[in-house]
């Protein structure tokens, strides 16, 4: 989603949470540095954080010795598994 996105599109879901009241003071503190009020700065992280966990579960960095030795064992044939193709042939759980 862009910032026009962001923009254009209407808010109508509802975030509720419980805080302390140091919590919301140094919310609050920060909102202000940022010139945010309170739930637009808590938003802002929480996407922001979202969106950082997302995507370390979809890309990683290796360095060059490593992206190379990832990549020889993906170019590797696949290793023989008997006691993982004898469980496959069992069929599922219910063995039906």
């Amino acid at each position: 989603m862009t910032a026009t996105d962001a923009r254009v599109q209407k808010k109508q879901d509802r975030i509720s949470l419980r805080a302390t009241a140091r919590q919301v003071d140094v919310i609050d503190q920060a909102a202000e540095a940022l010139q945010k009020n309170r739930s637009d700065f808590m938003l802002d992280v929480a996407v922001q954080e979202a969106m950082r966990i997302l995507a370390d579960r979809r890309a990683f960095l290796l360095g060059d010795g490593q992206r190379d030795e990832f990549l020889a064992m993906l170019d590797r044939p696949p290793m023989e598994k008997p006691r993982l193709r004898a469980l496959f042939e069992r069929g599922n759980v219910l063995g039906r």
